[in-house]
């Protein structure tokens, strides 16, 4: 899971939160406050955090959401 992490945290600007089954990366650097609407970059960048970690670690499942203006990335690190 360590390289996972690093991956992430080397490729983008998204911050960690650690949780025990699965890795929570969140940003609101593009969110919108006081709207709460997430930004179309963060949004972007999800998107392509996801591709890159499912590609490049195929026994990890990393998805996408968002919450208000949070993008939020989990990375499960339970075999598929």
């Amino acid at each position: 899971m360590e390289e996972i992490k690093n991956f992430i945290l080397d490729n983008s600007y998204f911050k960690l939160d650690e949780y025990e089954e699965y890795s929570l990366f969140t940003t609101r650097r593009h969110g919108i406050l006081g709207q709460d609407k997430p930004g179309n970059e963060d949004i972007e960048e999800a998107k392509k955090l996801c591709r890159l970690v499912n590609s490049k670690f195929p026994t990890v499942l990393a998805t996408w959401d968002t919450c208000d203006e949070w993008t939020n990335l989990y990375v499960d690190i339970r075999k598929r």
